[in-house]
């Protein structure tokens, strides 16, 4: 068993997924979890395969299903990177996203805002992936003035880092 055949099946799963393929994408992300399980069910590879089905399975509509693949993720990474790290962030706004599409706003915010603390304390308030997460914030809060103050925020971080006429 060869942990480079997973990656390989990873890579043509995410391939396939940006080809609009995602129950083709899964079949592969499928194949490089079986390999990458052998060498234990927590081994880094495995969270990101779980990331992979878990984005996916929400371009399948099946946000749900994909809220389990990305708690599964954000373990894993927690367990293996600690809570203050880059990935357990984006494992948290990933988790986020498929909460949001599953219409659970309130789990939403929350990993939303678990997210923003780690970048925020990480790279400070004026990093892109801050913006990101106050973009996110915004789109799943129901006061209008709120989420302009969310969007306005993200869109200053944003301009201060690339410019008026980034492309």
């Amino acid at each position: 068993v060869n942990l480079e055949l997973a990656v390989t099946y990873n890579n043509i799963g995410a391939a396939l997924q940006a080809l609009r393929k995602p129950k083709e994408a899964i079949d592969h992300h499928q194949k490089a979890l079986n390999i990458q399980k052998k060498f234990g069910e927590r081994h880094p590879g495995v969270c990101t395969t779980y990331n992979n089905i878990g984005a996916a399975l929400q371009a399948l509509g099946k946000s749900e299903e994909a809220v389990d693949y990305h708690q599964k993720a954000l373990s894993i990474k927690i367990e293996f990177y600690g809570k203050m790290h880059p990935y357990v962030a984006l494992s948290y706004h990933n988790l986020g996203e498929a909460f949001r599409l599953s219409k659970n706003i309130s789990q939403a915010v929350h990993c939303y805002h678990e997210a923003l603390k780690i970048w925020v304390d990480l790279f400070g308030e004026e990093h892109p992936d801050v913006a990101l997460v106050y973009n996110s914030i915004a789109l799943v809060t129901s006061e209008p003035k709120q989420a302009l103050k969310y969007y306005e925020q993200a869109h200053k971080i944003l301009i201060s880092q690339y410019g008026e006429n980034h492309p």
